[in-house]
Parts: structure tokens; C-alpha cells; sequence
């Protein structure tokens, strides 16, 4: 028989997982309303405005973005648009062009850097008081611009959030992306209205652009962190629910659960990152993250305890039998859906709004999952329906040999660890006795996937360089006999041991150890320019190590020695398609490498 502890469990955790969806809206009814300030309505000057559109692969909608914005009801002498197209291989940059004798400025971005690095890119050439973020497939009515910066007249005011709307054909996908975001804008208005407002949507949104704060690259929810920090420094987050901006809604139950997904991810990143936000000190900001962000994501974990706790329950009392069998019915109904990239067509649309949640919820978990084992995979991307164009790339290596690298890199990179920590321990002895600043150097690198998406990512090492090395923070190509090397970092680089601490980083996946060399994208881009083909190298395996090209050349001084290591990477990349051929390079790769390490025979 169900005892009083089993009914606390089973509504401690069913109020847990409709918490965001009930209890919360509840809860902020109850929140006394914020002070009523002045409207957008208040007379003003009107700010200069830039509008920042980052773009992939977009070359069937761009110039109908553009149009779009070129015709708002704003003074054309206050207004700049920026376009950035990250990485495109389509027409995407020549069309946008077009519209440069209308005052578009275009920036080319030849490796692809995700959203977020091509806003980056996009903010420092503004030159806007105020910088409105908008996506290519957000239509924006013509008063959305002097209506959202009208709300900037209000001093306290940092951040003007327009009505995201989803349209599509009416199929049961799109009644329940509907479904969702009347929910998201009902919730919204609420908060706003009671100063709890956070975030907003990167469809359409306007900011003070000095509120505009740097945020690490590799930030999933840029859309949601910058107004949140902009709230945080006691800026007011706006909402205008009557400036409605419409854009596509996703086709498939699949398109769904990616996008969820990686929302899941940029909330668990986002959480983590600046959980000094969910202390009770914070009041109505703590109050809208923990009961909008943390509980809406923990919604797996929520419905995974129910599940564990009445399959157990149902072990020892039979009562529990029907419950367990039924919800795990449902569940599997649910992960077969998404994993078969099910679309959920054929449904009637209460059943295909149920559909969507229990999709969302899987999708949630992955998301999760994502950032806790540090998985790629994360990259803003088109849905596959709005995808025009098949990109043309190097073909995926076989599945047996993607398997015994990964393999290989973890068993290596372990034993290397054991092996090597007296050495690493010497090193950064050696280190700080010999020169000050810290014993391991970071950098941002650039990694990419086999569709071409940038994955920015820091790679540490022994330094090896004096601390000023790059005092202006220009990246500066290494010399023959480089000043800037310390006396203990020519030995290290000489031996490789400079490399070790990225055994780490393989471990976390972040790198393997055999492969090519990445470079800071500021470098990369210029050298995806000058010699085609350069970005190819990095997207059939993770960045390495050691490499054919490392152990054939020293450390990169001019071009001329970049091509020469191209060759190299090429050379090495070709193995990967035979799981014999990859075994044998991969043996070679690591006999010389030691070879290396031991004569000394590396950078000088």
C-alpha cells in the first residue's frame, strides 16, 4: 500500500516539473508590479541606431532582411546596417553587397564562427548609441525601430524586447510551436510588468550598445546573457508585446528537438556561468532565473526521479504496476519519435502539442548531457526544411576509425599523464623560478566540425614566452631565435614539452592527440584567404597535439611555412579513410613525435 513518504515524493516531483509552467506564472502574479514609468511615447531625439544581421548560407532570404530593415520608419542618416556572413559558401556576401550603395556594410567572415563570433565582429565596427541584434528570417514591421528605442527615452531603460510570433502552414508542429510561445509571451508580459523581465529574443531586440558586454565565445544564449547582465547592473528590461515580429516556425518534431536541445545547453552553460545570480540577494532576478530558467531545465531530472521512483515502487507494491508500465509507454513512444525524426504530421493537434512537450523534455536531457560531457554540436544552424544549399565537404571518416581514435586519445592521453607528470612538475617549476607570470599559457584556438562551424575553444601550454609577448594583443608570428622566448621556454618548445598540459584537454575531448595544429581565428581567417582550402584540414578530426605536419616542420613563421604544413595535413587526413592506412600513420605519427621529444629535433 502507498505510504504517506511515497505521495510526498510523487508531489514533491510532479510540482518540481510543472513548476515553470504553473506555479511560477502563479507566483509572479502575486509579485507587486513595478512603478510605472514613461512610455515610448515620450518625446526625444532619436539615438543613432546600428542594426547587426549575422548571417549563414542565408543568399534565398538576405535581401528580403535587408529590404526589410532599409524600409522601418527610421531617419536614414541615424540608422547603419552591419551584415556579417559567417562562413558562407553561397551567394550570401554578393547579394548583401548589392545594397551597399544604400549604406550596408558587409563583412565577409571566410571561417565560420557562430552567431555569437559574428556579432562579436559585427560590435566592434558600430558606431550606434543604440545597436539593435535581429535575425535574417525575422520580419520586422516598420515601426518596430522608433517604437523599441522610444522606450530608451525612460533613462532607467537598457533593453526593448519585441512579441516573437511563429508562423508556418497550420500543421501540428507549428500548432505546437504556437502552443509554446503564447505561453512564453503571456509569461513575459508578466515579468515585465513586475521589473523580473531578463532576457530576449534574438529575433528582434534593441540594447545600449555600453551595456553591450563582452561575453566569452563560446556563450550559447547571447541573447538572453546580455540583457540579463544589462538587468544586473540595474538597467530595466522592457517588453512590447504589440511590436510583433514573425519568422518561420520549425516543420518537423526533429528541427524541434535540436533547437531545444541546444537551448537546454545555453541554459545549463548560461546557470552555471553566473550562478551568482540565483542567490536569494538578488530578489526578482534570482526569482525570474531559478523559476523560468533552472526548473524549466531540470525538467528531465525531475520527470527521471518519478520514473526511477515508481519503476522501483512498483517492484514491491503492485499498485505501482500500471503507473510505471503506462509512463514507460510514454516514454519510449516519445525517444522513438525523436530518434526516427518523427514530425508528428499525422496527429490530431492536442496530441501533437503533447507530442512536442514530451520531445522537448528528451530534448532537454540531451542538452544536458551535452554540457556535461562537453560535447560539440551546439552551433546555431539552419533547420534542415529552410536549408537551400548541400555544402560540399571533405567526407566523414568511417565510424570504425572516428571509434579508435577517440579510443586511442583517451588510453593515450592517460598513460601520457602518468608518464609525464614528473616532467610537467619540473616544467612549472622551471617556469616560475625563471620568470614571472603564470605557468600556463591560454589561447583561443579554432576548431571546426564537418559541416564548417567554427568551435572556438582556449588551448593551454607551458609558456614559453615572456609575458609581454603580445603586449598590444596582436597575434605576431614566431622568429628564428625569438626574443620573446624565455631561456627554460626554448628548451620546452625544442622538446615539445610545452605541449603536455593539452593531454587534458584530449581527455575532455576538446583535442586529439594526432592531428592538425589549430590557430586563433583572427589568424585563421586571414590565412583561410591566402591559401584555399586551409580550413578543410581541421574537419575531418580534432585539432592534435602532434601531428604529420608538427613532426615534419617547426612552429609557424611566415606563410610560406604555413602552406608547407597544409601539405602535410592533407597527407595525414587521407589515412583516415582506411582503418589499416590510420593505424599505420597513426604509429608513424607517434614513433617520430617521441623521436622528436628525445633529440630535440623540434622548433628552434
Amino acid at each position: 500500500m502507498p505510504t504517506p513518504i511515497d505521495a510526498f515524493i510523487i508531489t514533491a516531483l510532479t510540482l518540481s516539473l510543472i513548476t515553470p509552467y504553473v506555479l511560477y506564472p502563479l507566483l509572479v502574479r502575486l509579485v507587486p508590479r513595478a512603478r510605472q514609468r514613461s512610455s515610448g511615447s515620450t518625446p526625444g531625439p532619436l539615438p543613432s541606431v546600428s542594426v547587426l544581421i549575422p548571417a549563414h548560407n542565408e543568399a534565398e532570404r538576405i535581401a528580403q532582411k535587408i529590404e526589410n530593415v532599409l524600409a522601418l520608419d527610421y531617419p536614414a542618416n541615424r540608422l547603419e546596417v552591419l551584415v556579417a556572413s559567417d562562413g558562407s559558401d553561397d551567394a550570401t556576401a554578393a547579394i548583401a553587397r548589392r545594397y551597399e550603395n544604400k549604406g550596408v556594410k558587409v563583412f565577409e567572415l571566410k571561417v565560420r564562427r557562430g552567431k555569437l563570433g559574428a556579432l562579436t565582429h559585427l560590435l566592434e565596427q558600430t558606431r550606434g548609441e543604440v545597436t539593435m541584434f535581429t535575425d535574417v528570417g525575422a520580419m520586422l514591421p516598420a515601426n518596430a525601430l522608433v517604437e523599441l528605442v522610444g522606450e530608451l527615452n525612460d533613462p532607467a531603460v537598457g533593453v526593448a524586447v519585441a512579441r516573437y510570433v511563429a508562423q508556418g502552414e497550420g500543421g501540428a508542429s507549428e500548432a505546437s510551436e504556437a502552443a509554446y510561445w503564447g505561453r512564453e509571451t503571456s509569461l513575459k508580459q508578466l515579468e515585465a510588468e513586475r521589473d523580473m523581465l531578463l532576457g530576449a529574443h534574438g529575433a528582434c531586440y534593441v540594447m545600449r550598445r555600453h551595456l553591450v558586454l563582452t561575453v566569452p565565445i563560446d556563450t550559447i544564449h547571447d541573447d538572453f546573457v546580455w540583457p540579463m547582465l544589462a538587468r544586473e547592473r540595474g538597467a530595466r528590461v522592457v517588453y512590447r508585446p504589440d511590436i510583433v515580429v514573425v519568422d518561420e516556425a520549425p516543420k518537423r518534431l526533429s528541427t524541434v528537438f535540436e533547437r531545444t536541445a541546444r537551448m537546454a545547453h545555453g541554459n545549463m552553460q548560461m546557470l552555471v556561468r553566473y550562478r551568482r545570480l540565483l542567490s536569494p540577494a538578488r530578489g526578482r532576478l534570482a526569482l525570474s532565473l531559478v523559476g523560468h530558467k533552472l526548473f524549466k531545465t531540470l525538467g528531465p531530472v525531475w520527470i527521471g526521479a518519478l520514473a526511477v521512483f515508481v519503476n522501483v515502487r512498483a517492484i514491491t507494491y503492485e499498485g505501482f504496476v500500471p503507473l510505471a508500465l503506462s509512463g514507460d509507454l510514454l516514454l519510449l513512444v516519445a525517444m522513438g519519435g525523436a530518434a526516427l525524426g518523427w514530425d508528428g504530421a499525422s496527429l490530431p493537434r492536442p496530441l501533437a502539442v503533447a507530442a512536442h512537450g514530451l520531445v522537448a523534455q528528451l530534448a532537454c536531457a540531451a542538452g544536458m548531457g551535452r554540457y556535461l560531457l562537453r560535447l560539440e554540436g551546439t552551433r546555431w544552424r539552419r533547420p534542415p526544411e529552410n536549408q537551400v544549399l548541400k555544402l560540399t565537404r571533405p567526407a566523414q571518416p568511417p565510424r570504425s576509425v572516428r571509434i579508435l581514435k577517440r579510443t586511442l586519445d583517451v588510453v593515450g592521453a592517460g598513460i601520457g599523464l602518468l608518464l609525464a607528470s614528473p616532467a610537467m612538475l619540473l616544467a612549472a617549476l622551471a617556469i616560475r623560478i625563471s620568470s614571472p607570470g603564470p605557468v600556463i599559457y591560454r589561447q583561443e584556438r579554432l576548431a571546426l566540425d564537418l559541416e564548417g562551424r567554427a568551435h572556438p575553444f582556449v588551448m593551454w601550454k607551458f609558456r614559453s614566452m615572456r609575458v609581454d609577448a603580445e603586449a598590444d594583443g596582436r597575434p605576431v608570428w614566431a622568429e628564428e631565435r625569438d626574443p620573446r622566448i624565455t631561456r627554460v621556454g626554448a628548451f620546452l618548445r625544442k622538446t615539445r614539452l610545452d605541449e603536455l598540459p593539452q593531454l587534458f584537454q584530449v581527455l575532455r575531448g576538446e583535442m586529439s592527440l594526432v592531428g592538425p595544429r589549430p590557430e586563433r581565428p583572427t589568424i585563421a581567417d586571414e590565412l583561410a584567404i591566402q591559401l584555399p582550402g586551409y580550413d578543410d584540414r581541421l574537419m575531418p578530426c580534432k585539432p592534435g597535439i602532434t601531428g604529420w605536419a608538427q613532426i615534419h616542420t617547426g612552429y609557424d613563421t611566415c606563410l610560406d611555412s604555413v602552406r608547407e604544413k597544409l601539405l602535410f595535413d592533407f597527407t595525414y587526413n587521407a589515412h583516415l579513410y582506411d582503418l589499416r592506412s590510420y593505424v599505420a600513420m597513426e604509429l608513424r605519427v607517434v614513433t617520430r613525435t617521441v623521436s622528436v621529444m628525445i633529440f630535440g629535433r623540434g622548433a628552434r
